[in-house]
């Protein structure tokens, strides 16, 4: 898209000199305009009435594709524009849930050609309008109006706490725990354990990383009641099931 030519001197007596030169006359014949009869600029195209000006060539933008969408960001990929642009300062993708891009959001990112753009804060499930820009001596220029849509909300992580089995006097299994919906890498799963209904200072034991997963306790007291939940851990957070409660045999 190429912005329109500054304003322009008359330019229909060029004299048989130079298109690039209007000529004009006084007292002491005629003399080089300080105007040039055509423009200059790269991205602006010869205005009407200079017929033998040559066109100049155009700056054009390229929109990239959006890729690695989620619910609530991507990335633009493989925006590009033309090295008839001039003097680029700054390129970037505008982008807005409004296809006439009232939002005035954007994500700026180096001139190189071609170039990529970060989108964060997005909202699920909503379709979003973007387009790649380069500001340069001419104004801003854009590429073609795309689309894409971010994805749905990811379901919250869960953990459901199993039940008591093989319960004696010093013993129990908790078997049955599950998880879901995790996100990230889990490098331990067990069960937490207290006499506490609020699982103050809590024991725990440990098991194999599966779901679902089973945790024996022991060195439990009899005629005891215990409270306990299974938990989960993946990249460092814990995710904890709901409490239940057993009692050990006299």
């Amino acid at each position: 898209m190429a912005l329109s030519c500054p304003s322009q001197p008359d330019c229909s007596r060029n004299f048989g000199v130079s298109p690039f030169v209007n000529m004009i006359s006084n007292d002491l014949g005629y003399q080089q305009s300080a105007f040039p009869c055509c423009s200059l600029i790269p991205c602006c195209a010869c205005p009407i009435p200079c017929p033998p000006c040559p066109m100049q060539p155009v700056c054009s933008v390229t929109t990239g594709t959006a890729a690695s969408i989620t619910d609530t960001t991507a990335i633009i990929m493989n925006n590009m524009f033309s090295p008839t642009c001039p003097s680029v300062t700054q390129v970037g993708v505008e982008y807005c849930f409004d296809p006439s891009f009232s939002c005035s959001l954007q994500s700026i990112s180096a001139p190189p050609s071609p170039f990529a753009a970060q989108l964060t804060g997005l909202s699920p499930s909503t379709v979003y309008y973007y387009r790649a820009f380069a500001d340069t001596a001419c104004g801003r220029m854009y590429g073609q109006t795309l689309s894409f849509v971010t994805q749905a909300p990811s379901p919250p992580a869960t953990v459901t706490t199993g039940t008591p089995t093989n319960v004696t006097s010093f013993a129990a299994t908790i078997v049955n725990n599950t998880y879901a919906n995790v996100a990230g890498t889990i490098t331990e799963v067990g069960v937490e354990y207290s006499l506490s209904p609020l699982l103050t200072s809590p024991l725990s034991a440990t098991s194999a990383i599966s779901t679902p997963f089973s945790v024996p306790l022991t060195g439990l007291t009899p005629s005891t009641t215990y409270y306990y939940r299974a938990y989960i851990v993946a990249n460092g957070t814990y995710y904890r099931g709901n409490i239940a409660s057993f009692s050990t045999l006299a």
